[in-house]
């Protein structure tokens, strides 16, 4: 009795029909191929990525040695301008020692001319008196 049991319900599974397996493997089949298809798109994106990476990845390396040389020339400008302001500093110093000393020249040479004048008119003053 048990056994009948048993074989009662593999007996209820009910076997698919010829037409019905056919139908099943032809949408295997079109699972089958959606899924490949859908593996070839994802690789193609992906190697398509993998390029978009790469060119990414030059292009930056090269942005960043020119970036570098960029870099190189500014402390090269920077350097020069710091030399000519320095020399351009001391040169505006050297102006106002000198415009220093021109004035001073010229009060010494005023006070000689007012020195000299009022000695000639001593002098003058004197010669007549004699």
């Amino acid at each position: 009795p048990a056994m009948a049991a048993a074989m009662d319900t593999t007996s209820k599974v009910k076997m698919p029909t010829a037409d019905e397996a056919n139908k099943a493997v032809a949408q295997s089949s079109k699972d089958l191929d959606n899924i490949v298809r859908k593996v070839n798109d994802l690789s193609h994106a992906q190697s398509h990525r993998e390029k978009k990476k790469e060119d990414a990845v030059s292009k930056l390396v090269k942005l960043q040695e020119q970036f570098e040389e960029k870099e190189r020339e500014l402390q090269a400008c920077q350097a020069k301008y710091d030399r000519v302001q320095k020399h351009l500093q001391e040169m505006q110093a050297k102006r106002r020692e000198m415009q220093d000393m021109c004035d001073d020249c010229n009060r010494q040479m005023k006070d000689l001319v007012t020195t000299v004048l009022k000695s000639s008119r001593k002098a003058h003053y004197a010669c007549e008196e004699l």
